[in-house]
């Protein structure tokens, strides 16, 4: 090979190592703002009542869960995560149930009136009589 093919060579992959390391840069710079505009909604969640909490599916616990990873980390995916996870047990407790229920052998009242037959009570009612 010969020396300007060499340095053209070299030239370009030099090149092509500071526009990959540019663009690693740029995606972490873009990965920490995301991770924190999404860390000051969260923050804004912490605010809202219990009521309003429950509403959108989150406890105040996931929210603190969340904001107590480190500044580096999206607490989204730890709160969406967490969710998920509870999500998920709702159903698997509601399969449970399900599958006790199945086993609950359900029986009709008895209908048959011991009775039968029989004139039906009368009721006293205990009126004054107008006779009197």
């Amino acid at each position: 090979m010969s020396s300007p093919s060499r340095a053209l060579s070299l030239a370009s992959t030099v090149l092509n190592f500071s526009l990959s390391t540019g663009e690693r840069a740029l995606k972490a710079l873009e990965s920490w703002l995301d991770a924190r505009l999404n860390r000051s909604l969260i923050s804004g969640l912490y605010a809202q009542d219990d009521r309003m909490l429950r509403d959108i599916g989150v406890t105040r616990a996931d929210v603190v869960a969340a904001l107590l990873v480190p500044v580096s980390q999206d607490p989204s995916r730890v709160l969406a995560d967490r969710c998920k996870s509870a999500k998920l047990a709702k159903t698997e407790l509601a399969r449970e149930v399900l599958n006790e229920a199945s086993f609950i052998e359900v029986r009709a009242p008895n209908l048959v009136d011991i009775n039968a037959g029989a004139a039906p009570p009368r009721a006293s009612l205990n009126r004054p009589s107008l006779a009197a």
